[in-house]
């Protein structure tokens, strides 16, 4: 895994994901693998992240066995790529909603505790990440450019970031709703139903 101190420090040290976690699967005391959970402020569950086994101990079956003890101890959720989705799937999680890309207009209006500090730490101070911005009418759209060209629109916020501006149009969002996506990206999947709807600023990747 290719992880920068300044990617670890915004994912768990920050004080708006300060509930974040890091699980070691131990063989003894030997590290054998660890799984993140991050949690982001406002939110009761984590989502799963940075899940890393060593070489010489896949196959074991430690991703199954430490899904089952996080799924006993942790309310999580999770947008796993098509390779570990079945796996998860098999340890009882549920598919809780799709996530995809859809014409606008859509609301993606922040609630009111995303206040400015917050949105600063997770667009613009994104190690990782390069985030921009449109104004539209009172609100501002913040933007991720998929694959080098086209702008998806994430969410909307009254406040306006210092990220680079984006002067051309936007036609396509993100969307968890129970739309027909011109793209589904992914499958969000949970281990209860303690999140009945999934914001895309809930997910590390996005």
């Amino acid at each position: 895994m290719d992880y920068s101190i300044e990617r670890f420090r915004w994912t768990y040290l920050s004080k708006y994901s300060q509930g974040s976690k890091i699980l070691l699967i131990r063989s003894g005391s030997r590290v054998l693998g660890v799984r993140g959970l991050w949690k982001l402020r406002g939110l009761n569950s984590y989502q799963l992240i940075d899940t890393c086994v060593l070489p010489e101990a896949r196959g074991q079956g430690l991703f199954a066995h430490s899904n089952i003890y996080i799924s006993s101890n942790y309310s999580v959720y999770n947008l796993p790529n098509r390779m570990s989705r079945p796996g998860y799937l098999r340890d009882g999680w549920v598919i809780a909603s799709r996530i995809g890309i859809v014409p606008l207009p859509i609301k993606h209006i922040l609630p009111q505790f995303y206040e400015y500090d917050y949105l600063v730490w997770r667009f613009v101070q994104c190690p990782d990440r390069q985030y921009f911005i449109k104004k539209h009418g009172s609100c501002y759209s913040i933007l991720a450019i998929k694959r080098g060209l086209i702008p998806v629109l994430i969410a909307r916020t009254k406040h306006n970031l210092n990220l680079p501006y984006y002067y051309g149009p936007v036609l396509l969002g993100y969307s968890t709703g129970k739309r027909k996506y011109l793209k589904t990206t992914g499958m969000i999947l949970c281990n209860d139903n303690e999140i009945e709807k999934y914001h895309p600023i809930y997910f590390d990747m996005i």
